[in-house]
């Protein structure tokens, strides 16, 4: 069955109830998007495949001097694992054919209320976050507030993280880049199932399954529910047009796959 500009997701190859092939050698590359439970991510895999100390881990970052991005390119020629906040245009330089690339992604209006949370309380969030209210915060245009509440998945597989570098194209053109970036990566998880997920990507790169453990740097409240997340909705308004775009897509390949396993099994039994 052909889809057009669908990620080949892990979780959708696992609902189909096959293994999915063993990534033999290569690096681990990790597209990491702000609030997607990354730190919990980076930390298992740089606990089997080692440190930056080490160098078995490089971290990538928007907005890195060309004489930064030069020493961390040649620092990764010898890592395991590459993550950090980057986005697809970085992707596009450093990824190697033998790499297994992949991101997680997370329900919009969850993701920016976690943005927010962290932004405003942490040592290490923004004074916006914290001098603004919810309501205000996705509202303005202030550039702290847009990094972290316009279509932050969207902008950040299409371009970058840094929204200076995607300010000025339209959402349509944003979201289908976005896409585009998706359909190359070899895994796309979610963080509503992070456990299973992490655990299939795990079994990918031959390590052992994750513990289920609390999530590292979550903040509070950084899940909504229905109502809530259909009130931020409206809030934020075209701000999470093109994450929702991006998000939806991937629950209606989920979904498609899942019927695809039913319609198998229920063909397979005797009759």
């Amino acid at each position: 069955m052909a889809f057009p500009c669908l990620p080949r997701l892990p979780a959708a190859l696992h609902s189909l109830g096959r293994a999915p092939a063993r990534h033999k050698g290569g690096r681990v590359v990790f597209l990491h998007i702000p609030k997607t439970a990354g730190s919990s991510v980076n930390r298992y895999f740089k606990r089997h495949l080692g440190s930056a100390r080490s160098g078995g881990s490089v971290f990538f970052f928007d907005g890195m001097t060309a004489r930064e991005l030069a020493v961390a390119q040649a620092r990764a020629e010898r890592a395991r694992f590459i993550g950090g906040h980057f986005g697809g245009r970085i992707l596009a330089e450093i990824r190697r054919p033998d790499d297994l690339v992949f991101t997680f992604l997370r329900e919009p209006a969850a993701r920016l209320r976690s943005h927010y949370s962290y932004d405003r309380t942490h040592p290490d969030g923004t004074e916006t976050a914290r001098r603004l209210a919810l309501a205000e915060y996705v509202a303005s245009d202030e550039t702290e507030a847009l990094a972290a509440t316009d279509n932050v998945m969207a902008r950040q597989l299409a371009v970058a993280y840094d929204f200076a570098q995607s300010a000025d194209m339209p959402l349509d053109a944003i979201a289908e880049a976005a896409l585009g970036t998706l359909a190359t990566l070899d895994f796309v998880g979610l963080v509503e199932t992070i456990d299973d997920d992490l655990s299939a990507l795990a079994g990918l790169c031959g390590l052992p399954p994750p513990p289920r453990a609390p999530r590292v740097n979550a903040t509070s409240r950084g899940h909504a529910g229905a109502e809530d997340a259909a009130a931020l909705r409206a809030l934020a308004g075209p701000r999470l047009d093109a994450d929702e775009r991006v998000y939806r897509h991937v629950l209606a390949l989920r979904a498609q796959m899942g019927q695809d396993r039913a319609e198998r099994r229920q063909g397979a039994e005797p009759r």
